[in-house]
């Protein structure tokens, strides 16, 4: 028997302990996830919070007379794959009843006087004079 060589059946227990230990580890990792993972939803939002922020895009969605101006700006458009979009007018951001009759991917035909448009490119703006005229603004 020599004295320098490990026993083997100590070399035996110490793997069967070092898995056991390992695989209890895993298996708790697996069943208690990670606090950020527990919160992630599709776009990292959870189905509430995701209901909340549509319930306030629709409020956020309605036209306000007292809001109308003499300059008419178009600041973005956003076209979702879920078929939603978001289109920024003067500032306001507009999900639904946007004050536009058409819009694609870098301009929208934006409503400028009763049942009159005006197409504009992302980034411009017009001015509206009393006479219904429009003048754009570089």
């Amino acid at each position: 028997m020599k004295i320098n060589s490990p026993c083997p059946l100590h070399a035996l227990v110490t793997l069967i302990f070092s898995l056991c230990v390992s695989g209890h580890s895993c298996a708790q990792a697996q069943s208690e996830p990670s606090l950020p993972d527990q919160h992630l939803g599709r776009l990292f939002h959870s189905p509430q919070q995701r209901a909340v922020l549509d319930e306030l895009r629709q409020r956020n969605s309605h036209i306000d007379h007292d809001q109308r101006s003499d300059t008419i700006a178009l600041q973005g458009i956003v076209r979702r794959s879920s078929g939603l979009s978001t289109i920024w007018v003067n500032g306001q951001t507009y999900n639904t009843h946007a004050p536009v009759a058409s819009f694609g991917e870098r301009s929208a035909r934006v409503f400028t006087g009763k049942d009159k448009t005006v197409e504009l490119k992302v980034g411009e703006q017009i001015r509206l004079d009393a006479s219904s005229a429009s003048e754009r603004i570089p």
